[in-house]
């Protein structure tokens, strides 16, 4: 009985014991029973033992998680509106004209917008990366389909494609993708990108509006500088200003971590 009674003691003094909340005299005690106790040796097992549940959801992925659901929830309203539309519009575009023409120049433009969004929330990583090279890609079918359209399907026009339209969508690619190329490669701040890119808009802009043929005399090159070149500049030269400064600050940041 009183080996019984003696057991029953220790065994209620375990999770203090195992928290380490008893007394060194208490502590010395136990460890004695312990020692000559098999079957409290083996309470004390089971009671430290790691107990094999499942985990519950770090709270940064839970937070992740919430934020997906919440796009994923945006996403497929704004898709079935978007299906909603084109089906719209098809019904309206065969009714009219017995054929389907402009109609499909909408579900393009839909696809580009859409498409983009789509990737950016559910890509793991590099999500803008990912997203601009989807609606680069977009554009350049976009204006395929409205060329084949336009000229193919409806005969207005003149083949433009080739021409201008993916000369000047290769040119703002170009521009686009240096700037980010910047960031990803050099380690630039967003800032330091879009000067690049506002640098880079002024000779692009002029090369747009000579494939146009929106040049016809000295006076017009210098009217679009003085419109459209000018404020790239100044805006390039304030996103360069706030860029180097939060530059020297990252630098400063690491030297004082160092």
């Amino acid at each position: 009985m009183e080996q019984k009674l003696v057991c029953d003691t220790v065994k209620d003094l375990l999770p203090l014991y195992v928290d380490h909340l008893t007394s060194e005299a208490s502590n010395e005690s136990i460890d004695a029973h312990l020692a000559e106790c098999a079957d409290c040796r083996t309470a004390l097992t089971q009671m430290t033992e790691q107990v094999e549940v499942e985990a519950a959801p770090e709270v940064e992925n839970f937070k992740k998680y919430l934020y997906k659901s919440k796009w994923s929830i945006f996403y497929w309203v704004m898709g079935s509106l978007a299906i909603i539309a084109i089906i719209t519009c098809f019904i309206v575009n065969i009714a009219v004209e017995q054929r389907l023409s402009w109609s499909l120049i909408v579900l393009g433009g839909i696809i580009t917008a859409y498409l983009p969004v789509y990737v950016a929330i559910e890509a793991e990583n590099h999500k803008f990366i990912k997203a601009v090279a989807v609606l680069n890609g977009c554009v350049f079918g976009l204006l395929l389909l409205i060329q084949a359209v336009v000229y193919g399907v409806m005969g207005i026009g003149s083949m433009w494609i080739w021409r201008i339209g993916l000369p000047i969508a290769l040119l703002w690619s170009a521009v686009v993708w240096v700037s980010i190329l910047c960031h990803v490669c050099f380690q630039w701040n967003p800032m330091l990108a879009l000067s690049v890119l506002c640098f880079l808009a002024v000779p692009a802009n002029g090369l747009t509006n000579w494939l146009v043929g929106d040049y016809h005399s000295m006076a017009d090159f210098t009217d679009n500088f003085v419109v459209n070149g000018l404020g790239d500049l100044m805006i390039g030269v304030v996103f360069l200003i706030i860029g180097l400064v939060f530059q020297m600050k990252r630098g400063k940041a690491q030297k004082e971590r160092v």
